[in-house]
């Protein structure tokens, strides 16, 4: 990897529920629009600590389309059952 040379960026934002990390990440010329969410239903070394997603702009704004509170609870996968708006460390 070139010194120097980034592929994105993340800033941390507030939300009504929350902290999260919105941002984009640029691979092979493409550049795309993401979020990232502490994944607080962790509950095994080998689940993730964060969950990044592809990011809509809102209607009439920038800001990222949030998930419904139906789409926080919904489990992610096999090996994680969620994430919810909380302070990221970073």
């Amino acid at each position: 990897m070139a010194k120097g040379k980034d592929i994105g960026a993340l800033w941390q934002k507030t939300s009504t529920k929350g902290s999260y990390l919105s941002g984009y990440i640029e691979v092979d010329g493409v550049k795309k629009n993401i979020v990232c969410f502490i994944n607080t239903y962790k509950s095994e070394q080998k689940h993730p600590d964060y969950k990044i997603y592809p990011s809509e702009p809102r209607e009439g704004g920038r800001e990222p389309r949030e998930r419904t509170d139906e789409e926080q609870r919904a489990p992610l996968n096999e090996n994680s059952g969620g994430e919810d708006l909380l302070d990221v460390p970073f």
